[in-house]
């Protein structure tokens, strides 16, 4: 699985989107590892933003953030690769875990790095957790007096189940929580695994 965040917004936001996915894709079909796969990623950005650059100058300051992770049929845990997004946080029981990984990546753009050169964190995903992913639009949405979104204690405090329940839940009160109005863009995907993985997923 794969969720971003490009920097910036109108064409250029949705070419390299469009990149970072081709690339995506493309890996699968190559059936590589997970190191593989975030290096074949950060290559396709980073010689695409290299190419735009010497035309437009001011796609220097380009970059995407994202997740890339791996959750296996065979055992009951989740691989991932930070690029400096946001880190995913997992419910079980009624309570919160961020998976914060010790060693980041910097966000795709700012080089062209080797699969030997990232790191590969593993953490517990059983029957039952829940896995929320999301983009910094929703821990940095305001309300009034200008207080963020308390993402972590709002997925700590939800009684529901099942992922669709959870989105259209976090969903709806962060709508509250900013009175309506969302001044970024904001996703937010939640996946449980049960028989394989399903999850749902919510954007603006």
């Amino acid at each position: 699985m794969v969720v971003g965040d490009v920097r910036g917004s109108g064409l250029p936001a949705f070419g390299h989107a469009a990149v970072v996915l081709g690339a995506f894709r493309g890996s699968a079909y190559r059936n590589l590892s997970l190191p593989g796969v975030v290096s074949h990623i950060a290559n396709a950005s980073y010689w695409n933003m290299a190419q735009i650059a010497e035309a437009e100058p001011d796609c220097n300051e380009s970059f995407v953030t994202a997740l890339v992770l791996d959750v296996r049929d065979d055992d009951h845990s989740v691989q991932l690769v930070n690029y400096g997004h946001p880190p995913p946080m997992l419910l079980r029981a009624g309570h919160v875990r961020t998976l914060e990984v010790s060693d980041p990546a910097l966000p795709l753009g700012f080089g062209a790095p080797s699969e030997s050169e990232y790191q590969v964190e593993t953490f517990d995903f059983g029957p039952g957790d829940l896995l929320l992913l999301y983009t910094d639009g929703v821990i940095e949405a305001r309300d009034r007096r200008g207080t963020f979104y308390p993402l972590a204690d709002r997925l700590g405090a939800w009684t529901g189940t099942g992922p669709e329940s959870l989105v259209r839940h976090l969903h709806d009160d962060l709508l509250r929580h900013v009175v309506g109005r969302l001044s970024d863009d904001a996703v937010m995907i939640a996946g449980t695994k049960s028989s394989g993985v399903r999850g749902a997923a919510a954007s603006r």
